[in-house]
């Protein structure tokens, strides 16, 4: 049996280095707030596809190895 690895979410921090609002994000990413807050209460990546990781990175002006950070949750 395979075991996937959770990854780190970092959206939380690098909001914070960002200096940027949930309304903000969400306005510039094309998301709704309640999914940004959503996916800023968690520390595991939560499913996201492609394009909105793209949209989310772009908003947020990094990479997306940036948001899941390096090496598995723990």
């Amino acid at each position: 049996m395979t075991v996937l690895a959770r990854m780190k979410w970092k959206l939380r921090a690098i909001m914070a280095d960002r200096k940027i609002s949930i309304h903000e994000l969400a306005e510039q990413a094309n998301f709704s707030a309640s999914t940004i807050t959503r996916w800023r209460k968690v520390d595991e990546m939560p499913k996201i596809s492609g394009p909105e990781m793209d949209r989310l990175c772009d908003a947020l002006k990094c990479e997306d190895i940036d948001l899941i950070g390096k090496g598995k949750f723990q």
